[in-house]
């Protein structure tokens, strides 16, 4: 009798951790793709395609033929994009992203000095663009996320700065806050 009870008991429990595991894979853990995204999960996502997209710009613009001055620049902030991209990764997270400017042509290397004065002029503006919706994005973006935004905003903005200084443009303004709705 004794064996009889020791195997119903084991059997139950069997039946039981089938079912908590049935629960769990249909439950799942709320990272797929039928949950809506939250403000932080789109603000990191978006900073990861826009840094994704100014890495390849500005590379693109080094490989060109600047200046010596200018392509060792956007060699470096290339390097530093790409590892922003790197940090921006938000596992779990199906979305793609979309960068706050228009994406440039893929390969597109400008061929005279002109084009390339403006090819510098827009990657100054599409970093400058970035940076701006990052810091923006960091005043309402959850703690762990918001200081990643800042970071990452900030670091594009002084990048944005030397780019031009390097290209021989006008630096960007300088970033500043939204004003808070229903703030006094």
């Amino acid at each position: 009798m004794a064996v009889l009870g020791g195997v119903r008991r084991t059997t139950v429990l069997l039946l039981l951790g089938a079912v908590v595991l049935s629960l769990g894979m249909v439950a799942g853990d709320g990272s797929g793709e039928d949950r809506p995204a939250s403000f932080s999960e789109i603000a990191q996502t978006d900073a990861r395609a826009a840094a994704r997209e100014l890495a390849a710009q500005a590379g693109d613009l080094a490989d060109a033929g600047a200046s010596r001055a200018l392509a060792a620049e956007l060699s470096r902030q290339a390097a530093v994009l790409d590892e922003q991209t790197v940090l921006l990764t938000r596992p779990g997270s199906f979305r793609s992203g979309v960068p706050p400017f228009p994406a440039a042509p893929s390969g597109a290397v400008p061929a005279a000095d002109d084009d390339a004065a403006s090819a510098a002029a827009a990657y100054v503006r599409s970093l400058t663009a970035s940076a701006r919706a990052s810091l923006d994005a960091s005043l309402r973006a959850d703690a762990g996320t918001a200081r990643l935004l800042a970071a990452t905003g900030a670091a594009q903005q002084v990048m944005a700065v030397r780019a031009a200084e390097a290209a021989g443009l006008d630096s960007p303004d300088p970033w500043t806050p939204l004003p808070q709705a229903g703030g006094g």
